[in-house]
C-alpha cells in the first residue's frame, strides 16, 4: 500500500464492521496463545497500520511486545495508535531475531501478501522457542480470488488444510483451526463473481453507510454465538492456533 492507502486503512480499521468483529473474535484466541506460551517476548509480525497492537498490548501483561513490518510508514502509523511496543523494520523472510528467542507470534492476514510464505514460516520456526504459540489468520477459498485480493496485494487465498500443512512442515503442531466470517460467505462469493466496471480494481474493504455497517457487524456478532460446528467450520478467513514443536 502507498502512504495514502495505509492512512485510509488505519482510519477505517477503527469503525469498519469486519475489523471490529475480527478483533472481538480474536481476543480469546490471542489470550489463550499468550497464556499457554513460555516466558518471553511476543511479536506481531506485520503490524500494518497498528490496529491490533492495542489488543495485544492489553493481553501481553509484563511481556515485551515487538512489532515488525517491512514498511517504515506502517511502523510510524502504528506507533501513533498509542500502544507501547518495540518497532522493528525487517522482512518476514529475514527476521532479525536470535534462534529460539520468541515466545508468541501473531501473523494476522500477513502470509497471503508474501511471495514465499513457506520461507516465512521456516524463519518463524527458527526464531520461536520450543512450546511457543502462534496465531495466524489468512483469507480462505482460492476460488474467491478476485479484484478484492489484487487491490490488497494478496498473492493467494488458502484452501482447506493448506495453512495447517505448511505449519506442520515448518515444525508446528496445529492445536485448533476455524473459519471466520461464515454467515456472509455465500453473499460475498456471489458479489465477487459479479462483473464490475472494466479497469476498476478495488477492495471490498471501504467505508460503508452506517446502517449497513451496523447490520453486517450484527451478523458477525451472531456468528460468534453459534455452536462452533455451525458457525466456524467454513468462512472467508481461516484461523490457526499452533505450537512450536520441541
Amino acid at each position: 500500500m502507498n502512504a495514502a492507502e495505509l492512512r485510509a486503512m488505519r482510519d477505517l480499521e477503527s469503525r469498519h464492521f469486519w475489523f471490529r468483529a475480527r478483533r472481538n473474535a480474536l481476543g480469546p484466541w490471542l489470550a489463550r496463545g499468550l497464556a499457554e506460551s513460555p516466558p518471553g517476548p511476543a511479536l506481531e509480525l506485520g503490524v500494518g497500520s497498528g490496529g491490533n497492537l492495542g489488543l495485544l498490548r492489553g493481553l501481553c501483561g509484563e511481556r515485551t511486545l515487538l512489532g515488525l513490518d517491512s514498511s517504515a510508514l506502517a511502523l510510524e502509523l502504528a506507533s501513533e495508535q498509542g500502544a507501547s511496543f518495540d518497532a522493528l523494520r525487517a522482512d518476514a523472510s529475514r527476521q532479525p531475531f536470535l534462534d529460539a528467542s520468541l515466545a508468541f507470534v501473531a501473523l494476522l492476514d500477513v502470509l497471503e501478501h508474501l511471495d514465499d510464505d513457506c520461507r516465512a514460516l521456516a524463519e518463524l520456526a527458527r526464531c520461536t522457542l520450543p512450546g511457543a504459540m502462534v496465531v495466524i489468520s489468512v483469507p480462505a477459498h482460492p476460488g474467491l480470488f478476485s479484484d478484492h485480493d489484487r487491490a490488497l496485494g494478496h498473492r493467494r487465498r488458502y484452501a482447506a488444510g493448506d495453512l495447517e500443512a505448511r505449519l506442520a512442515r515448518a515444525g508446528f503442531e496445529v492445536l485448533e483451526s476455524r473459519g471466520f466470517n461464515s454467515l456472509l460467505l455465500p453473499a460475498t462469493a456471489l458479489w465477487r463473481r459479479l462483473p464490475h466496471p472494466a479497469g476498476i480494481i478495488r477492495s471490498d474493504v471501504r467505508p460503508l453507510a452506517a446502517p449497513l455497517n451496523w447490520a453486517l457487524g450484527g451478523i458477525l456478532a451472531l456468528e460468534e454465538r453459534l455452536p462452533a460446528g455451525i458457525g466456524r467450520r467454513w468462512g472467508l478467513s481461516r484461523w490457526v492456533l499452533a505450537r512450536r514443536e520441541s
